[in-house]
């Protein structure tokens, strides 16, 4: 995917708001996330980055302004269906007790559309297959990472929000999930994708959007944001002269 500005646009906020704090508020003024693309959404710790895509996820209610879908800009209507077309996975997902089996299934079993067949695929895909029948209390903190990805991509969705998924994982599995991710992508779905590591943002991002101190700074296609960045405190995250 080339990043460029006439992808259609998934979503679009506007004069979006959200109080955190007395001190602190996350503000997305104007940002339109393109369809199918995988935007990665950086900035230094405590930027509001988890906050943002909450407020993507629905999980959190917005104080203030619009939160815009599809190229028409007409004004999201937050129904249960609309709901299910986007899937969230937190920085610290929790997995329900059971197998690694149990959990990637939930989804399909929630829906009343379990398929035995359709979950070994899945977990196949995700390189499960050999800890189906493990219980999650018995799984290393990557295997946790990969059961909580493999449960919240096994329902096709519209719109898919990773916090830092690649957190505590090795080399391999990082791999595995960037290749999972940009697979889902290339079949429709509009990704955003936070993450701290500038290689990783490169390797998978079409579109960045960059925060700091709770305001979309820069936003735009990758490789023409990280060559000639706008914002100068965005041209000093690229430097390294801001924790990630």
């Amino acid at each position: 995917m080339s990043g460029n500005e006439s992808l259609p646009a998934a979503l679009h906020c506007r004069e979006l708001s959200r109080r955190v704090s007395d001190r602190f508020r996350v503000e997305l003024i104007d940002w339109t996330i393109k369809a199918g693309a995988i935007t990665v959404l950086l900035g230094p710790t405590g930027s509001g980055k988890s906050t943002a895509l909450e407020l993507l996820a629905g999980t959190l209610p917005i104080d203030s302004g619009e939160l815009l879908e599809g190229s028409a800009a007409e004004r999201r209507v937050e129904t249960l269906e609309r709901r299910r077309r986007r899937a969230w996975l937190p920085q610290r997902p929790r997995l329900i007790r059971g197998t690694v089996r149990d959990n990637v299934a939930l989804p399909l079993r929630l829906r009343g559309d379990l398929s035995a067949d359709s979950v070994a695929r899945h977990l196949a895909l995700w390189q499960l297959d050999e800890l189906a029948d493990r219980p999650v209390e018995r799984l290393s903190g990557g295997e946790r990472q990969l059961a909580a990805l493999a449960r919240v991509t096994i329902v096709p969705t519209e719109l898919l929000l990773l916090d830092e998924p690649t957190v505590g994982l090795d080399p391999e599995r990082v791999a595995l999930v960037e290749r999972r991710i940009r697979s889902a992508a290339e079949r429709g779905t509009t990704i955003v994708w936070s993450t701290h590591h500038l290689h990783q943002a490169r390797r998978v991002g079409d579109q960045v959007a960059f925060l700091f101190g709770g305001r979309l700074r820069e936003t735009g296609p990758l490789a023409e944001r990280f060559d000639a960045p706008s914002d100068v405190e965005f041209r000093r995250f690229l430097q390294g002269e801001l924790p990630c």
